[in-house]
């Protein structure tokens, strides 16, 4: 399902603000599309002709994440699914002013996949911006790739099937792979990315190995405002002991 398009003169039209009987062209493979929509169904562009457009294989929320960075970064040229055929790998978003891949997650990925993904677009001079869904990423519990990724530009979003959301940063303290205290959500504006000239003293040690920074992200917001730690609740040695032997006898 699409509901971005370009318009013919070339605007990004979302499909609720399109209409029935007008041509549009596909940001990815541009090829025709036409608006469907109905009482029952919801306002979305389709290709006229049978296409094997990778698009069409995306869910609604990923789709919504790239088209809305497209969006943000309006009038640079920025390709959605953009094939880098020397590395084998096809990027999410690519911003070739800036030398910048976006890669979306949504769904689970393991720290090898990331770091091999980093790798490759490394050697074609791109450097990549993970954006991580906090409906899978920024829980409780750090995922190894998020582990992984202390170190390697990142950020969140929030952004649901109707396209509602924000990108925002945000930082944690972590104790055995825990998050135990979170400073706010910081919105940020991805048009605003920089290169990291200068690294900040109060800069958290794994943020400053990062190469850029991204306006309204955590170095915008130092020194970071307080926020409380949260206690690990911690079991009593008895308490373990005293299942554990309640676990034998009812086995």
């Amino acid at each position: 399902m699409q509901i971005y398009a370009f318009s013919k003169t070339r605007v990004l039209i979302a499909a609720h603000d399109a209409h029935t009987g007008e041509d549009y062209l596909c940001s990815e493979c541009q090829g025709r599309l036409r608006l469907r929509e109905g009482k029952w169904r919801r306002p979305h562009f389709y290709h006229l002709k049978g296409s094997d457009c990778p698009s069409s294989g995306k869910s609604l929320i990923h789709l919504h994440t790239q088209y809305l960075i497209q969006k943000n970064l309006f009038p640079d040229p920025v390709f959605l699914e953009k094939p880098f055929p020397e590395i084998r790998r096809i990027a999410d978003v690519a911003w070739p002013a800036k030398k910048i891949v976006f890669e979306i997650q949504y769904s689970p990925i393991s720290a090898e996949e990331v770091r091999s993904r980093n790798l490759d677009y490394q050697k074609v001079g791109y450097q990549v911006v993970w954006i991580l869904h906090d409906s899978r990423f920024n829980q409780h519990r750090l995922t190894e790739a998020e582990l992984f990724l202390q170190t390697s530009p990142h950020y969140f979003t929030n952004i649901n099937r109707f396209g509602e959301g924000i990108f925002y940063d945000q930082h944690a303290h972590i104790s055995h792979n825990i998050r135990i205290g979170r400073s706010p959500r910081f919105a940020i504006r991805l048009q605003g990315l920089t290169p990291l000239k200068q690294v900040p003293r109060q800069l958290p040690e794994e943020r400053k190995t990062w190469k850029i920074r991204i306006e309204g992200d955590l170095s915008y917001h130092l020194p970071l405002p307080s926020y409380k730690k949260k206690k690990r609740r911690r079991i009593p040695l008895i308490r373990l002991l005293y299942h554990s032997l309640l676990e034998k006898t009812t086995s």
